[in-house]
């Protein structure tokens, strides 16, 4: 945990979106707390929790960095949200979207996820199903450095 609370969640997620997480020193940094190896192979799997910002509380800090011998996927950072209610219309008006993923229908806790293309990869931000409709959690998946962008529909 941080001992003093860090910038807020719209800083962090600008910063991410303007300087993608290719590896874990640059998460750290961002965040300002160290992640934990918690799993190594075709991806180390590094985690840390309860990092403080001023206007919210990162319950999860999910990284996966691919390793050496990996090129199909890049990294893939999620960052689970819990405190102030970030609204859905608030995010739509600040980051715009292109596509939506609904839930499947498998579970209660299924988050509906906004997503935004960009050049290196996909940014989306779930939020609850439920009467709150909070972001609930902010998804980076990176392409693989030098990997082609596929054409959307």
């Amino acid at each position: 945990m941080t001992s003093s609370p860090g910038p807020g969640l719209y800083a962090v997620i600008d910063t991410l979106v303007a300087s993608p997480p290719r590896n874990r020193s640059a998460v750290e940094q961002i965040l300002g707390t160290g992640l934990t190896l918690s799993s190594a192979g075709g991806f180390n799997f590094y985690e840390a929790g309860n990092v403080v910002l001023d206007d919210a509380t990162l319950t999860s800090v999910d990284y996966r960095e691919p390793g050496a011998d990996e090129h199909e996927f890049g990294p893939l950072l999620v960052l689970t949200i819990d405190g102030e209610c970030f609204a859905q219309t608030d995010l739509v008006v600040r980051y715009g979207f292109d596509a939506v993923r609904s839930p499947t229908g498998h579970g209660a806790a299924e988050l509906r996820h906004w997503i935004r293309h960009q050049p290196w990869g996909e940014l989306s931000f779930g939020f609850s199903t439920g009467d709150d409709g909070c972001l609930k959690e902010v998804v980076f998946n990176l392409r693989p450095l030098g990997a082609a962008i596929l054409a959307r529909p």
